[in-house]
């Protein structure tokens, strides 16, 4: 999925990276039409989307908690 950066209904930015990660530059779009896409897909992901928080209590924490378990007592 691109990186996108969306400044109202002016302009829509695609940023480019890389191989090896480091930002290259970025494409500046202005057709109204894609511009207005781009903002209800991303206004879709975001409704769809899980908070921060609720995903790292369900997803992360336990993985950490489970991995320091595995640490040796000396490590900790």
């Amino acid at each position: 999925m691109p990186e996108l950066v969306v400044l109202g209904t002016t302009a829509l930015y695609e940023l480019r990276y890389t191989l090896e990660g480091d930002l290259d530059g970025a494409v500046r779009h202005t057709d109204p039409e894609l511009i207005e896409s781009c903002r209800q897909e991303i206004g879709q992901l975001l409704a769809e989307s899980e908070e921060l928080l609720t995903f790292h209590n369900r997803v992360t924490a336990p993985l950490l908690t489970a991995r320091a378990d595995r640490r040796p007592a000396d490590e900790r």
